[in-house]
């Protein structure tokens, strides 16, 4: 079926002077968005197009229903709601919250033609599925400077998202069923926009990460896109998943539902006010205690529908449907290398009870007595083993050099360790590519209150450079020149991998691929383009030496589970030396 792009520009100023309307005809209808001038040329931008029904009232905690068409013009100019979530840390425009909120945007460079099929970029935001919105990542800027299609989503969070009910009249994970109907919709109407439906890109951050790592996992959506770049979470990371989970449940009751009926339960729940649900569950997460560093509330569980088995267990099943969904996605992964940096704003709330100040350092107290121990505990069957080991690996008598431990140990724990784990299973695919990036570029925008002892990139750094941050933060922040040509950099190297499956183009500093027996990154800072081989590779041997321990996959490992956490002492000893 064919379709005539518009032509129709209206001398209309909408929203900021000096931005022009400008309408195209869809299958779903007409649409009316904003062009947009930028330093690199227009952006044609479509916000809050809608591609699901509003899940409320009975349809709250369900999968989402695909939204269809409309009879007039839509009206794509103004920025639709962020889903229900806390204020608490979000930047929100207007303050703009809504159940009814499965949106995405749309921002494509230059010119919309039939005649031009671009690459096509969908970004999954983060928030530990908790915060967020699709509108808060401008996507002009890749959009520009790549000449690709840039697509942000919506998807519920929190509660709404990720119920954690062990109901069987709800659905479990239906912030993964919305990001699946956004994907589908994208594939269906994207070509409208010019965009190339065989040529889909998905990548996140955080969370973000974390989704698109499970939506390689789910072999239903062969065809929905094609390559996959992975920003600081992989799904393989223990707090990324919840076998099970009844945190749902808790905060139904702490909202006054009664649970001996479980279908009254649920009618409360969804006739609750969304708001209060929401108050809810932060009154829940500030009683976390010094578990909020290590433990995500509410996350994906399996649900023997989209996820049957955990992300550690697929990617090491060779054998698997999920796996050779998996393998078949071209795939970049990377981290900051000090995505643990939030535990020095969030470290606060402790400096009484350990007895330190964080601007002086974080003592060992807080990692040996503290820390460890909630983790070992809550991931590690309490071994008191596993625990010595850590704390044995993770300290030192300097306090600077202790404080940038507990650091590293939050980001080897949570990011590395597992990056490199999932790195590993994919590079040994022959039908598809495989890179890694440790971005290291100081710049604190999001932490700007960071001690004189710390120093490289915390988490979400990289982000900065490849979004307008304006909209990310409460700062008006403008990047520098050398900052500006950095932001093109990277840039380049993700769009060119979203056309080719590949970072590498012209004038651009080589970026060896991942291989199981080079283990080649590329580190990014604006002073700092080289490759790399084995990032952190003895602290990588010591969490996957543990992992294999705690959780076989195998009749071997298994076995190795009983002999006792001596063997893996032993091996992991030999594996520093070999």
């Amino acid at each position: 079926m064919s379709f005539n792009y518009l032509v129709l520009f209206l001398t209309t100023v909408s929203l900021v002077s000096g931005y022009q309307n400008y309408t195209i005809i869809t299958r779903l209808g007409n649409v009316n968005g904003l062009v947009i001038p930028t330093t690199e040329g227009d952006i044609f931008r479509f916000t809050a197009i809608p591609f699901g029904k509003a899940p409320v009232g009975s349809q709250r905690f369900l999968k989402p229903q695909a939204y269809g068409s409309w009879n007039r013009t839509f009206d794509a100019t103004k920025l639709g709601p962020a889903c229900m979530q806390s204020y608490t840390g979000a930047i929100i425009y207007d303050n703009n919250l809504s159940e009814d909120c499965l949106h995405l945007n749309i921002y494509v460079p230059y010119n919309i033609s039939k005649d031009v099929r671009r690459s096509v970029m969908v970004y999954i935001h983060g928030g530990g599925y908790m915060t967020g919105s699709g509108i808060s990542y401008d996507g002009s800027r890749i959009a520009s400077h790549g000449n690709v299609i840039v697509v942000t989503i919506n998807y519920r969070l929190g509660m709404f998202g990720f119920p954690s009910l062990q109901n069987s009249e709800v659905v479990e994970n239906v912030g993964l069923w919305d990001q699946i109907l956004a994907l589908k919709w994208i594939k269906d109407n994207i070509d409208d926009y010019g965009g190339d439906a065989s040529n889909i890109t998905i990548f996140g951050e955080s969370a973000g990460g974390f989704a698109v790592n499970f939506l390689m996992l789910i072999p239903r959506n062969k065809g929905l896109f094609h390559r996959a770049i992975i920003q600081s979470g992989t799904a393989n990371a223990l707090v990324a998943l919840k076998k099970s989970s009844v945190v749902g449940r808790l905060i139904g009751k702490n909202s006054g539902c009664n649970d001996q009926d479980q279908s009254m339960f649920l009618r409360c729940l969804r006739y609750l006010d969304a708001g209060f649900i929401v108050n809810k569950t932060d009154e829940y997460s500030a009683n976390l205690g010094i578990d909020i560093l290590s433990e995500i509330v509410f996350t994906p569980v399996l649900d023997g529908d989209l996820l049957q088995r955990t992300p550690m267990e697929l990617i090491k099943d060779k054998s698997s449907k999920e796996y050779q969904f998996f393998e078949s996605i071209d795939l970049i992964v990377g981290n900051c290398d000090m995505e643990g940096a939030y535990v020095v704003p969030l470290g606060k709330a402790f400096e009484t009870k350990f007895s330190f100040n964080i601007s002086d350092g974080i003592p060992k107290q807080f990692l040996c007595d503290g820390l460890i121990p909630r983790i070992v505990q809550n991931y590690y069957e309490n071994s008191s083993s596993i625990s010595d080991l850590l704390c044995q690996e993770y300290t030192s008598e300097d306090k600077t050099a202790q404080s940038l431990y507990v650091v590293h140990f939050l980001t080897d724990f949570v990011f590395i360790a597992p990056a490199v784990d999932l790195l590993q299973s994919h590079a040994s695919s022959k039908s598809s590519s495989t890179y890694q990036f440790i971005f290291s570029e100081d710049l604190r925008l999001f932490y700007p209150n960071l001690p004189s002892w710390f120093h490289g990139a915390g988490h979400a750094t990289e982000l900065i450079f490849l979004f307008d941050a304006r909209n990310m933060t409460v700062t008006n922040f403008t990047l520098s020149a050398k900052q500006t040509s950095f932001s093109k950099q990277l840039i380049e190297y993700w769009t060119n991998f979203a056309k080719t499956g590949n970072p590498n183009g012209p004038n651009k500093a080589d970026w060896l691929p991942y291989r199981s027996g080079t283990e080649s990154y590329k580190q990014l800072s604006i002073r700092n383009m080289t490759n790399g081989n084995h990032y952190r590779k003895d602290y990588v041997k010591l969490w996957n030496t543990i992992d294999a321990y705690k959780f076989p996959t195998s009749a071997g490992a298994n076995m190795q589970s009983r002999i006792g956490f001596s063997l893996v002492v032993f091996l992991y000893a030999f594996k520093l030396f070999t």
